[in-house]
């Protein structure tokens, strides 16, 4: 079975895994362990041809049950969604067509609280590499004002902060502004912007990142381009 890891580029071998620890070798040999959580995604084209669905089931739901379990639902919701079309392909009529498409829009809607029903509860933040930057955003609660910070390291929605504001709609919270964040060398970087709802705070985004990523330093260059920056950060490599 073959792998690609969060925190280095290349394709790894993998020897043995269990759910604290992966053991991989590369193609000179070279055998070496990470933790599960540096688990990227599996190797596409012909690599992994030779290796059943059971096989790669069984090692996601050992080394990320989170992603595992979200697969496989998503799965489930296609099949259902090509059953349906299946079904009513022959249908002209157009009553019948509009029922259809209300249907694969309800399954999208199932998608989509799984998704949510993932982030509701405590994920690794300090696990996340997010070496490539993704978008988060900062919400409000309408109520009594407080603020809480968003991103989605899984990627279960596009990278889009219209996305990540709908991907956490919930009553009483309102998406405020937004910005990219990457994750190098153990250091937490927020930056730019949202082209939907404007430029974040540097303090206060520094101080509700810094709430999940309790094991990392968060810096803050608020509207600020990547390029503008990676110079005061000699050790990431741009």
């Amino acid at each position: 079975m073959k792998i690609h890891l969060n925190s280095r580029n290349g394709m790894y071998t993998v020897v043995s895994y269990d759910n604290t620890y992966i053991t991989l070798t590369t193609a000179k040999h070279y055998a070496f362990q990470v933790p599960c959580s540096d688990f990227k995604c599996f190797a596409g084209g012909f690599n992994n041809s030779n290796i059943s669905t059971e096989e790669t089931d069984r090692f996601l739901a050992t080394v990320n049950p989170s992603m595992f379990a979200h697969q496989e639902k998503m799965t489930n919701n296609i099949i259902e969604a090509i059953k349906a079309l299946q079904t009513e392909s022959v249908v002209k009529d157009e009553e019948e067509l509009k029922r259809v498409q209300r249907e694969l829009t309800a399954l999208k809607d199932k998608a989509l609280e799984d998704a949510r029903e993932v982030y509701r509860y405590t994920i690794p933040h300090n696990e996340f590499r997010l070496i490539r930057p993704i978008k988060f955003i900062i919400q409000e609660n309408v109520l009594d004002g407080t603020l809480r910070f968003k991103y989605d390291p899984y990627g279960f929605v596009d990278n889009y902060h219209s996305a990540l504001s709908h991907l956490f709609k919930e009553a009483d919270w309102s998406t405020i502004n937004g910005g990219w964040i990457q994750c190098v060398h153990g250091k937490i970087i927020l930056f730019g912007k949202s082209g939907d709802y404007g430029v974040y705070d540097d303090t206060i985004a520094t101080e509700l990142a810094s709430k999940l990523f309790t094991e990392k330093i968060v810096f803050s260059h608020a509207g600020a381009e990547m390029l503008d920056i990676s110079h005061l950060y000699d050790d990431i490599p741009f």
